[in-house]
Order: structure tokens, then C-alpha cells, then sequence
């Protein structure tokens, strides 16, 4: 399985939280374990079998982060690469995205050539409505916005790393023949104010919920405790800080100063395209990468994922069917991947409702005879 591409953050539309939901963020003097030396630069060589002693039962990816964390000063590239590291593990683009911001100097987000399915569905069947369409911003910058191209406002359609990504957003729609195109555009910055409000913006990113708690509290410890002060508008004067916040569901959300990410990062361009019809060559292509020198590498779980939000229990059968034929040494990891990701799930599509799909039920149940995930699966139908 090829590695993960590195890529940008995230930014989710800022909600105003009240002091008393804001958790203790102390920074300690010291970025190293409690209770430990200063270390020389050969720790790792010193102390790495007995750090990794400790952390066997903690997942790669915060272990990963803890040690990058401790093995930098820069605060600002260790919050890139902890976001990077959350995006590649939890198939999330807000975080890719803002981590680009911080780390990619302005240039576009090349990576960003596949839209996402869970997005691309949520498009189609929400970019009409009268609530998504901000046409009083359309009136008035008439010139940007010609027939056919709209400002798009999907913050109600239960798409959080869409929002989380994206915000607000540009959207051409064109059809020729059958064929319905896409076109997304977006700017990725950080404004101050918010551009259906015009109140100040909380910019952050919610972390996923799997986070482990110790992790959480180290991130809360990292933060800088100084004000950033807002150079603008009608809150001119006032500071913003870091914070780690907890909403009222229960899920944290970073909390990022507008000065801070003005300083530290670079805005970018986003551009992607997506149209009704579905190549399988194309949509596979999309998930390789060349990850080793001599030979192209799938990434099983980000397709894995991205073919759950796949409506059409044909079309699915129809990627697995290529796969088995054109990538049968990989074909197994993604059926793997794709049935741990629906028993994982709480909202749909979750694993009940493969009862709906026998033909795919069928074909992973081929792959994954003799796994104990087999048993995941709905019984076979008559």
C-alpha cells in the first residue's frame, strides 16, 4: 500500500464559544515528557525502545505527531504536519487543506484532482436549492458571476469536511448531451469577518473524535497563550487566542487566531471538476500514486473510503470486478478497508446497509473469505 499524500488544511465556519466551554490550554516551559531531562539531539538514538515500549497500544498516527512535535521548535510547521497526518488518517480534505495553507507557499493545491464522492453527491443534490445560493453576492460582483456560475453557501447540508475545506464556494455548471460538468473554484484564505454575517470569524478545524485525550491535552499545552489583535473593522482592537473549544455534541474544536494564520500562511487557489459520468479507469487513476522509485503505488484506503459514498451497487461491483482483473494483488486490501470503514460508521452508509447490495455483499464476501471480517458481513441471500 503506497503512502499518503501530503496536503493541505481545513477552515470551518467560525461559531462564537463562550469562556466557560474553553478548556485549560497552560503551556508548559518545556515541550518534552513530564518529568524527563533536556534532551541532546541523539534523544531518538538514546530513548527510542523505550519510548516505543510506552506507546505500542497508541495509533500510528498520534505517535507520529507526538514525536514531530517534540522534535521541533516551529510551531507553525508542527501544526502543518499534525495536520497533514490527520487528514491522510482520516480521509479528510479540511485538514489537507489547512495544512497546505501553512506549508505550501501559495501554490495551487495540486493533489486536489479527485472530488471527493460524499461531496460530489452532496453538490448534485443540494446546489439548486434557494438556500445554497448566496445571489446577493452574485448581484453584486456581477461580473464574476456570468450565467452558469454561482456562489454556493453549503454550510446546511451535513457535509462537514466539505464545509470544513471549502466554506463558501464557486460553482459553473454546464450540460452538453447527458453530460452534466462541475466545476468547483474556491480561494482558500482566512478573512477576518465572515462573509454571510459580517461578524468576526473563528477560524478552526474540529478534531476528529477518535483522538485520544492525551493527545488532545498535549495540543492544548503547545498553544500560545498571547492575543492576537484584530487590525480591522468594526472589531478592530479586540484579541483572538488560540483555544481548544468543546461544542455542545462533544467534539473539540481548534481555534486559530486570523492574525496568526496571516502570518504563518499563504492562501491558495482550488480548482476541481467532476461531471455524471462514471470511468472507472479515471476514478481508480485518481488513487494512484508514485510512491516508491520503481513501480505505482494504490492508495487502498483512500479509495476504500471514497467508494462507500459510490450510489450505485453496479458501479461498485464494477471497481471491484477492475480491480480483481487489472490490481489483483490490491483488490483485497481495498475490500478490507471498505467493510472496516462501514462497521466504523454510525450514520449511512453503514454495514446494514449492504443488505441492500447483494451482488456487492457477494463479491466481498469472495474477497474476504476466512478473515474474521467476513462475519461483518449481511448473510448471503438465497
Amino acid at each position: 500500500m503506497g503512502k499518503k499524500t501530503p496536503g493541505p488544511i481545513c477552515r470551518t465556519r467560525g461559531h462564537g464559544c463562550p469562556d466557560k466551554q474553553t478548556l485549560d490550554k497552560s503551556r508548559s516551559n518545556v515541550q518534552r515528557p513530564v518529568g524527563t531531562e533536556k534532551k541532546t539531539a541523539n534523544f531518538q538514538e538514546q530513548e527510542l525502545g523505550t519510548w516505543n515500549s510506552f506507546t505500542e497500544t497508541i495509533s500510528d498516527t498520534a505517535n507520529d505527531v507526538l514525536n514531530t512535535v517534540w522534535d521541533t521548535k516551529s510551531f507553525s510547521w508542527v501544526l502543518a504536519q499534525i495536520l497533514k497526518k490527520l487528514g491522510e488518517d482520516h480521509h479528510s480534505w479540511k485538514f489537507k487543506f489547512f495544512a497546505h495553507f501553512l506549508s505550501g507557499g501559495g501554490e495551487a493545491m495540486t493533489e486536489f484532482t479527485q472530488v471527493p464522492m460524499d461531496w460530489q453527491n452532496a453538490i448534485r443534490q443540494n446546489w439548486r436549492k434557494t438556500s445554497s445560493i448566496r445571489r446577493d453576492v452574485m448581484k453584486a460582483q456581477k461580473a464574476k458571476y456570468p450565467k452558469g456560475k454561482f456562489r454556493i453557501k453549503p454550510y446546511n447540508w451535513g457535509v462537514e469536511d466539505l464545509t470544513g475545506a471549502l466554506g463558501h464556494f464557486d460553482l459553473t455548471y454546464s450540460k452538453k448531451s447527458k453530460t452534466e460538468t462541475y466545476l468547483i473554484e474556491d480561494y482558500y484564505d482566512f478573512p477576518y469577518y465572515d462573509e454571510s454575517d459580517g461578524l468576526l470569524k473563528d477560524h478552526g478545524a474540529t478534531l476528529p473524535p477518535s483522538l485520544p485525550k492525551w493527545m488532545s491535552d498535549k495540543l492544548i499545552s503547545l498553544l500560545p497563550t498571547r492575543g492576537y489583535a484584530v487590525p480591522e473593522g468594526k472589531s478592530a482592537g479586540s484579541n483572538q487566542k488560540f483555544k481548544i473549544v468543546q461544542k455542545n455534541n462533544g467534539s473539540l474544536l481548534l481555534t486559530i487566531p486570523t492574525g496568526w494564520l496571516r502570518a504563518n500562511g499563504k492562501a491558495f487557489n482550488v480548482s476541481a471538476s467532476f461531471n455524471n459520468q462514471f470511468n472507472i479507469e479515471k476514478y481508480i487513476a485518481a488513487f494512484d500514486e508514485e510512491s516508491y522509485v520503481f513501480w505505482e503505488a494504490l492508495d487502498e484506503d483512500d479509495l476504500a473510503h471514497d467508494l462507500i459514498f459510490v450510489k450505485s451497487e453496479a458501479q461498485q461491483v464494477k471497481v471491484f470486478n477492475h480491480l480483481k482483473a487489472k490490481r489483483p494483488a490490491e483488490v483485497v486490501d481495498v475490500a478490507k478497508y471498505f467493510v472496516e470503514d462501514l462497521v466504523a460508521r454510525t450514520s449511512p452508509p453503514t454495514i446494514a446497509d449492504l443488505s441492500k447490495k447483494p451482488a456487492l455483499t457477494n463479491l466481498l464476501r469472495s474477497f474476504l473469505n476466512g478473515t474474521p471480517l467476513a462475519s461483518k458481513l449481511p448473510a448471503a441471500k438465497k
